[in-house]
């Protein structure tokens, strides 16, 4: 999109069907306010995409190796975010959210139990709109056998049409935490301390909150 800055603004619309015209024209108008969040990562060119470096691979053996694993997506744009042009989770709105009071009753998980994230959501603004609140995960302090993204989407939340202040919870279960040990043959969590990060993209991060795991299980 070399053209981004010469433009006032950009609607992304997909797939929207036959109504097309009439949906983009409510968005414009403001009869609805748009809402939707990006569920990709938009590079600002191809050589920025994880797998640039090695496709197509070997066109004499017809072999591709997928040497970007699973650094794919925003995994892949958290360690080179100078290649982001929208990120993961990005999404506009005619009105402004604040996103605060985070709260977690314990700080420590096991493979018993998970953390219930409560967050306060406030429109600041002068209309009716919609966020998605967007929790992710990832180790800070965590000795791994493996090369870990730096953190993971772990749940999210849509709040719908709030004119003023409303709380939405979201669980954080052991499965945002695992990885598959191909030496053990099962889903593992290492012990360590993670941090949760509460934002409404996998850029935008408003608070976080650290967490142990005390024992490492699978």
């Amino acid at each position: 999109m070399p053209w981004l800055a010469d433009v006032s603004a950009v609607i992304q619309t997909w797939f929207p069907g036959q109504e097309a015209g009439h949906s983009i024209a409510d968005v414009v108008l403001g009869i609805v306010n748009p809402g939707g969040k990006l569920p990709v990562t938009f590079p600002k060119s191809v050589a920025d995409s994880p797998s640039y470096d090695n496709f197509p691979g070997d066109l004499e053996t017809l072999t591709v190796p997928y040497i970007e694993d699973f650094f794919i997506g925003y995994r892949h744009f958290d360690r080179r975010p100078e290649g982001v042009q929208f990120h993961f989770g990005f999404g506009l709105s005619y009105t402004t959210f604040k996103i605060s009071k985070h709260n977690a009753p314990g700080h420590c998980m096991d493979r018993s139990n998970g953390l219930t994230i409560t967050v306060g959501v406030e429109n600041t603004g002068s209309v009716a709109g919609s966020e998605v609140i967007q929790v992710y995960s990832g180790p800070t302090s965590v000795i791994s056998p493996v090369d870990r993204p730096n953190k993971e989407l772990a749940g999210f939340a849509e709040v719908k049409q709030p004119e003023e202040s409303k709380q939405v919870s979201i669980f954080v279960g052991k499965d945002a935490l695992a990885y598959w040990d191909e030496m053990k043959n099962a889903w593992s969590v290492d012990a360590g301390t993670y941090r949760i990060y509460i934002g409404n993209s996998s850029a935008d991060s408003f608070c976080t909150l650290d967490f142990k795991v005390e024992s490492s299980f699978s």
